[in-house]
């Protein structure tokens, strides 16, 4: 399933753009707060993976967390509308303009990161604890890490 949701992606990615000029101000800030909750979600799935890889978490948490993540990925772009920048919303939005402007960077990061989980699964299924962890390190270096760097304002504090 290399890149079987990628359509999906696209698809989702345009029609969020479309009406994303239509979305009131209330409805952007609960959009902008599902967004932070929905990565927040994923970065508990990423660290009940990270726990399995250090022996404090069990296959099956490991395993329900790689499929949460890999459902996840998929849905990463449709939680960018246009609007819903940190120039948009200052003090609220930590998404920098560039989503935006370099649009395409961004849809492959989120591909990237699908595919990342998608082996990760694997090695989960297959692999040592410690073959988890190295897989673990690579998503999060050209998943989460390749889109935070240059797409995420720095969090306060």
């Amino acid at each position: 399933m290399k890149f079987g949701n990628w359509g999906k992606v696209a698809v989702v990615a345009l029609g969020v753009a479309a009406l994303s000029s239509t979305v009131s101000a209330q409805d952007k800030e609960t959009l902008v707060k599902n967004r932070v909750d929905f990565m927040k979600a994923a970065a508990a799935d990423n660290k009940a993976i990270g726990d399995y890889a250090k022996g404090m978490a069990t296959k099956e948490q490991a395993t329900k967390a790689i499929n949460d993540l890999v459902e996840r990925s998929t849905k990463i772009v449709a939680l960018f509308p246009a609007g819903t920048s940190s120039a948009d919303m200052p003090g609220k939005s930590n998404a920098k303009p560039d989503i935006w402007t370099d649009h395409a960077k961004f849809v492959g990061i989120a591909a990237a990161l699908h595919d990342a989980a998608v082996k990760e699964a694997e090695v989960i299924k297959t692999g040592t604890p410690e073959e988890v962890g190295t897989a673990q390190a690579a998503l999060g270096r050209t998943g989460c890490g390749g889109c935070h760097g240059p797409f995420r304002e720095k969090l306060p504090g």
